[in-house]
């Protein structure tokens, strides 16, 4: 099954960070704001049927925002979950 999303992909032109990051840039500017990222986080969980608790997107947002430039670039938003520290 990833081969074929990955072959899709490829035919489509899309990387799959491009894919990643493009679910969360809701306006297609080419970067994601933190309310694109938070909104997309929510919008997952309610999905699956969960809740987000309040503050936990936007910790996410910038543990995400490497270089703390207020924005997630594809890399940024399809790079693995940052672990916390223990």
């Amino acid at each position: 099954m990833k081969r074929l999303v990955y072959g899709m992909l490829i035919v489509l032109g899309l990387t799959a960070m491009q894919a990643v990051a493009k679910g969360y840039d809701a306006d297609g500017d080419g970067k994601v704001t933190k309310q694109e990222f938070c909104d997309r986080q929510t919008e997952i969980l309610k999905q699956k049927g969960e809740e987000l608790k309040p503050g936990v997107a936007e910790a996410r947002f910038e543990a995400r925002d490497v270089n703390k430039d207020g924005f997630l670039s594809k890399e940024e938003v399809a790079a693995p979950a940052p672990t916390k520290a223990k």
